[in-house]
């Protein structure tokens, strides 16, 4: 029987490479989406088509994405509809049937859900790499179709916009600020487990080490893990979603107002995440 795992994290933080991982390493354990099971994945694919809107990445509309508000569990989606973007669920239904679960939310809006969960994966991203890619990611075209009633931001336009851009920087302060308060504050923090993207780029394989050998793919070897795995492939099946693959790519965009905002907000943070 396969474990309910959630894995969650800042966005542009690496979550789709880990959750493309997971269902391939469980795979023999028929990880089951409540999404699809109540047929709310077939009316997303249905409405996607009707608004010539494209799947962010292959197998996006199937997936359990959530998020949590005022204790209450919702089913999301990026979407034009509104009433699309955000479905309530009742929460003992949804673990019934969800056994692999995607969250963008951070940990302490997570708390009131996660003894639900076998294990939890946080991973985090180096904050400068993730906020730079975040900031793409918005001006991307396929992606302001989802935001035409909203105000475009460019990436210069971010950039340019000190205000506008501490805002970002304060998204990935609080999100990973929320993982040592939970891991401090909560009796489940043992299932908690911290995953750096970076590491996760270098070795796949770690990903092997977080769960019992009984619940893995049978078919599994550590080469096929680097193999499958690549950027260049993961880039190939999912254009739309991934933009840079590498560390470093802020530093073609961060200016020293930007790097002195970064210190003084995020500083502490990255320390003790362990980059310099």
């Amino acid at each position: 029987m396969i474990p309910k795992i959630l894995h969650c994290g800042y966005p542009r933080s690496g979550n789709y490479l880990l959750h493309t991982i997971l269902r391939y390493v469980l795979y023999d354990n028929k990880i089951t989406y409540f999404s699809q099971k109540v047929g709310l994945s077939y009316i997303w694919k249905i409405t996607y088509k009707q608004y010539n809107l494209n799947e962010l990445f292959p197998g996006y509309l199937n997936i359990d994405m959530i998020r949590v508000y005022n204790s209450q569990l919702f089913l999301c989606k990026m979407h034009k509809i509104k009433f699309l973007e955000n479905i309530k669920v009742d929460k003992n239904l949804f673990f019934k049937t969800a056994s692999l679960v995607w969250s963008n939310d951070n940990l302490k809006n997570l708390a009131c859900i996660l003894e639900n969960f076998d294990h939890i994966i946080y991973i985090v991203r180096d904050g400068r790499d993730a906020i730079n890619s975040f900031i793409h990611f918005y001006s991307m075209p396929h992606i302001q179709k989802f935001f035409e009633k909203h105000r475009k931001y460019s990436v210069e336009d971010v950039y340019s916009n000190i205000k506008l851009f501490k805002k970002f920087v304060r998204l990935w302060t609080n999100h990973v600020s929320s993982y040592f308060e939970i891991k401090k504050l909560y009796p489940f923090q043992k299932k908690i487990i911290l995953l750096r993207f970076e590491d996760l780029i270098k070795d796949k394989n770690i990903i092997l080490d977080i769960f019992p050998q009984n619940i893995l793919n049978k078919k599994i070897s550590k080469t096929n893990l680097t193999a499958l795995f690549s950027f260049y492939k993961m880039k190939k099946s999912a254009n739309h979603h991934l933009n840079f693959g590498h560390a470093g790519t802020w530093k073609n965009y961060f200016k020293k107002e930007h790097m002195k905002i970064f210190e003084e907000l995020a500083g502490n943070y990255m320390e003790k995440l362990g980059y310099t």
